[in-house]
């Protein structure tokens, strides 16, 4: 029963709300719970009590249950919902298949060659920078980089994002995420958003789809996805040069430099977690002997990459590891989710990472200014990666 797991301290009313909110990295405090409270406990919040798990086989279960068995949390739903988005994200039985077909239809091309023409801009526009003396904005860029790559794989126009920082889509997506990511992150309903409403008609304008919401959903999790891969691969490897060698001493396929984006991942997982609920009363079973009465209306939080903890030396950013090893096998880590409902986006961001990592390692040095920090948005992204670029 719920009742008897184990939770960690709480406030009167708010419950866990504050220690979640505080720091903004509820992740990273949700995964120190499972180290002190076990890899099933009970959480309180304002709205109901939840059950946060990383139990392996409970969030087997609950994986390969959906869409028949669980659901996405209907309040997150209903949120994304209300603001006109309707797409793979959100929906559930019947509509999820259908949507689902539509975002491997918008995917079933081969994104190399769009891959290839984003990358290569990339680093003319760098090389252009630091000629005129000018730091190149990494973040800023990479994210532009992914916006490009995702719009010509799901639509297949070419909105030269890199070259043309300043085009309609560029400037309305860095306005449009953080308004939806408002609506997500708030405990208690938020009045009508009549900014995010007009933002939502700019961007139908400019992305004419019948599946809009699909294209929606991937260019949110997406260029955020791709971004910080890239992003955070790069910032490993400028700390550990024996590593950015390993990178530039090979030639194709790049093995090693998808083994940097997959430790990178590791390290700083871009999707930790899902909130799901079950469609009827279902009974689950840890590992640990934990029976869990999973009924509707009951959150379920579902650590994804919480088994990162659980490789050998798992503090230690360690590309080789990927050469030969996959994850532990009493370890859940899933950083793009599992089951029928895996993100759809995933081949395509790893691909786009890993040829920014190869061309980039490639053309130009690495140098860390300092640590980066991450933040929670619609997915975990640096929100500061002072890495800084120069010609080689």
């Amino acid at each position: 029963m719920i009742t008897e797991l184990r939770s960690p301290p709480s406030w009167p009313f708010l419950g866990h709300l504050p220690a979640l909110i505080r720091g903004g990295r509820p992740h990273r405090v949700l995964e120190d719970w499972c180290d002190r409270y076990g890899t099933t406990y009970r959480l309180r919040l304002p709205g109901g009590p939840a059950v946060v798990t990383a139990d392996p086989a409970i969030v087997s279960t609950v994986l390969r249950g959906r869409p028949r068995l669980f659901r996405r949390d209907p309040r997150i739903t209903r949120t994304i919902e209300a603001t006109g988005i309707h797409g793979v994200f959100t929906a559930e039985g019947a509509r999820w298949h259908a949507d689902r077909r539509a975002a491997n239809r918008l995917l079933i091309g081969d994104p190399q060659p769009v891959i290839d023409r984003a990358v290569d801009r990339l680093c003319r526009r760098w090389r252009a920078l630091l000629a005129d003396g000018q730091r190149v904005p990494v973040l800023a860029d990479l994210t532009r980089l992914s916006l490009e790559v995702t719009v010509a794989a799901t639509t297949g126009r070419d909105i030269g994002a890199i070259d043309n920082p300043d085009g309609p889509l560029q400037t309305l997506v860095p306005r449009l995420f953080p308004a939806i990511q408002r609506q997500l992150n708030t405990p208690f309903p938020l009045p009508r958003d009549r900014r995010l409403e007009r933002l939502l008609r700019t961007a139908r304008d400019l992305l004419p789809s019948d599946d809009f919401g699909t294209v929606l959903t991937l260019l949110l999790a997406g260029q955020d996805t791709t971004a910080a891969a890239a992003g955070w691969a790069l910032h490993y490897l400028a700390g550990h040069p024996e590593e950015l060698a390993a990178v530039r001493a090979e030639t194709e396929p790049a093995n090693y430099a998808r083994a940097v984006v997959r430790e990178a991942l590791r390290l700083r997982p871009p999707a930790s977690l899902t909130v799901v609920e079950a469609i009827e009363e279902t009974w689950l079973t840890g590992e640990d002997g934990v029976r869990l009465r999973a009924v509707p209306s009951l959150p379920i939080w579902v650590l994804l990459t919480y088994g990162a903890r659980r490789f050998p030396d798992a503090g230690v950013f360690q590309p080789s590891r990927w050469l030969t090893d996959r994850a532990p096998r009493d370890a859940v880590y899933l950083p793009f989710g599992g089951g029928p409902r895996v993100c759809p986006g995933r081949d395509l961001a790893l691909l786009a990472a890993v040829a920014v990592v190869a061309a980039v390692t490639r053309n130009f040095d690495l140098r860390s200014d300092g640590p980066a920090r991450e933040k929670v948005e619609f997915t975990v992204r640096p929100s500061r990666l002072p890495l800084v670029i120069s010609a080689r």
